[in-house]
């Protein structure tokens, strides 16, 4: 029976159901698939084609040409022009986790930190992809940070981009419980960044401020640089959050579901430390 007439017949929730038994998949994932029937290796193995066509049809990034070790002895700094008004996003802003997959990246030929100061922009999604891509370079990873907007239009005229370890997370009293486990804060806070403001006279964004010192170790292994998740594309796809979402509803936990989907698509670009997050979200929601 072929894989397509095999995934036709068996459910995906059947799917997940037979992975429950994560005691023999996590620890032996061969031994795991030995115990399947010819239908369900067929319907594992057509999920696990798919993931594979679509890790190649995602745009690859080119993460070892240029790449150096990061040279912190410079910082750029410019006076900050007046600000009518701040709309301050900390609170809110995260690495980027809007799905631009299908969206085409500006790629820019020259990235020198010499350059940077003063560099303009058509607009701000370039400017980020600009910074992004330095740090691509450099071995950080990156945030929106915060907006400031003009107080009559509420139009942004100035917006910052940081490093992904910026600042310190905010405890708060919005959770019940005051004994819940809380992950680990990784951020150090890092006062690396870049800045831009609109221009009038040229109509264009203007790096107004660039500071180039990290307070901590950069990654500079093209593989792992990529798992930063303003590098990686792969936690965006529908494909993958379908996948989550479904392991989740059979009550597997975060942890569970990234190794289930680790067996099912070793790539580098799946780097399904990202389906904790989307796991959550689910969970939150509910």
């Amino acid at each position: 029976m072929g894989a397509a007439a095999a995934a036709s017949r068996i459910p995906c929730g059947e799917m997940t159901l037979w992975m429950t038994n994560y005691r023999v998949l996590l620890r032996n994932p061969a031994k795991f698939l030995t115990k399947l029937t010819d239908e369900e290796v067929a319907f594992i193995s057509q999920s696990a084609t798919t993931y594979i066509n679509l890790a190649q049809s995602i745009e690859e990034i080119d993460t070892t040409e240029g790449l150096t070790d990061f040279d912190i002895s410079n910082t750029h700094v410019r006076n900050e022009p007046r600000v009518d008004d701040v709309c301050d996003l900390s609170q809110c802003d995260d690495e980027v986790r809007t799905p631009r997959e299908n969206e085409g990246y500006e790629i820019f030929d020259n990235v020198d930190s010499q350059l940077i100061d003063g560099k303009t922009f058509n607009t701000l999604e370039a400017a980020y992809d600009f910074y992004n891509q330095y740090a691509l370079l450099n071995g950080f990873g990156t945030r929106k940070h915060n907006a400031h907007k003009i107080r009559a239009t509420g139009a942004i005229f100035r917006r910052q981009f940081v490093c992904n370890k910026e600042g310190f997370k905010k405890l708060d009293n919005k959770r019940p419980n005051v004994n819940e486990k809380r992950r680990k804060d990784l951020r150090t806070g890092c006062e690396a960044m870049i800045q831009v403001t609109l221009s009038k006279k040229l109509g264009m964004w203007v790096v107004d401020k660039f500071q180039d010192v990290h307070n901590h170790l950069l990654t500079t292994t093209p593989s792992k640089v990529i798992k930063h998740r303003s590098h990686s594309k792969y936690h965006h796809a529908n494909v993958c959050k379908s996948l989550v979402s479904d392991l989740n509803h059979e009550g597997l936990k975060a942890s569970q579901i990234t190794r289930v989907v680790n067996v099912m698509k070793p790539s580098e670009e799946a780097n399904v430390n990202r389906t904790h997050d989307h796991a959550r979200q689910i969970r939150a929601a509910a």
